[in-house]
This record gives structure tokens, sequence and C-alpha cells, in this order.
């Protein structure tokens, strides 16, 4: 099965999963690094991980990472105050929640939980959101109402491709979420 982006070009499965591990990676540890450096340093990540080595590709990827570290409306996300692969337990019903949040941005009274998506459809409107995202999100920004419970949780997405974050109304994660305890 092919998964085919706004340009008409396709990746199988499998191809499109890796590609967003690996630019994952570069998101998680180009920002803290010297720019003159990102390409040795991405040709270090991508060529040290379990991931298959592709040149051509490994450009793509560095040239995408580029876009959204450059990016100077996304700069927020990537400062170094901000955090990389935060991991998070919280105790919720019916369950116990285990996540990896992106990228986590906090100040003195608000929490951004950021998730990176590299799918190459991207929805236009907050309605053409992936129901599962939006159940992600909503149990990320419980999970952080339990650890910061004097912050405003607030969720995005940040879709990659077309580098461009995308605000979640608090509302509409936490009924996707609210549906998912219910049932």
């Amino acid at each position: 099965e092919k998964v085919i982006d706004g340009a008409g070009q396709g990746r199988d499965e499998e191809s499109a999963l890796r590609h967003g591990r690996q630019l994952h990676a570069l998101l998680e540890l180009l920002p803290t690094a010297d720019k003159s450096n990102w390409a040795k340093l991405a040709a270090q990540i991508l060529n040290s991980n379990s991931e298959p080595y592709d040149e051509a590709e490994n450009i793509e990827l560095l040239a995408e990472a580029t876009t959204i570290l450059e990016n100077p409306d996304l700069a927020f996300i990537f400062t170094s105050s901000s955090l990389a692969e935060v991991e998070i337990t919280a105790q919720m019903e019916p369950g116990v929640l285990f996540g990896v949040i992106d990228r986590l941005v906090i100040t003195e009274t608000k929490i951004l939980a950021v998730d990176f998506k590299s799918t190459l459809s991207v929805p236009a409107l907050l309605a053409e959101v992936p129901l599962g995202y939006l159940r992600q999100m909503g149990a990320y920004a419980a999970g952080l109402a339990q650890i910061y419970p004097d912050h405003k949780i607030e969720t995005a997405i940040l879709w990659t491709k077309p580098a461009t974050l995308m605000r979640l109304p608090h509302e509409l994660v936490t009924d996707a979420f609210l549906e998912v305890t219910a049932s």
C-alpha cells in the first residue's frame, strides 16, 4: 500500500514510518547543535541508527528538518529551554497512560505539548484531523494536567512537510479523549 503526498509522490508504509522516525531523530538532536554542523551531525545520526542508510533520502530528511528548524514561527518550540522526547506516565481511567511527547514547551503559566506528524496528507481544517491524533493529544493534555495542575495545558501538531503548527482547541482534544474513556 502506498501513502500519497500532495505532490502525487508515494511511499510504502514501511518507508513512510522509517522517514518519520528518522525525521524525529533529527528534530530531537539538531536544535542543540551549532547550525554549521547540522549536515555532519545529521549524517552521523542517520548512519548510526538501525534504519537503512540511504544518502538521497538523508539529504531529503536534512532539508525537511532544516525547513522546520529555520522557520521563525516555530523557533519557540526548539529553544534550549524546551524539552524533547518527554516520557509521560499518568494514572487515568481506564488505566495508565504511557506516552512520549515529541516536544514540551513549559512557561510559568502554560504547557504546550507538540506532536510531530510526518504524514504526507495534511488536513487543512481542524475537522479533518484524524480522531486518533485528537485522542492522543487529549490523553497528553489530561496527563499533563495531573502533573502541572496550576498551568494552562495546550496541545498542537507540527505537520512536518509543510512545517506548520496546528494548535488544537483544548475542548476538541478533551472531548475526543473522553470518548475513549467513556466507552
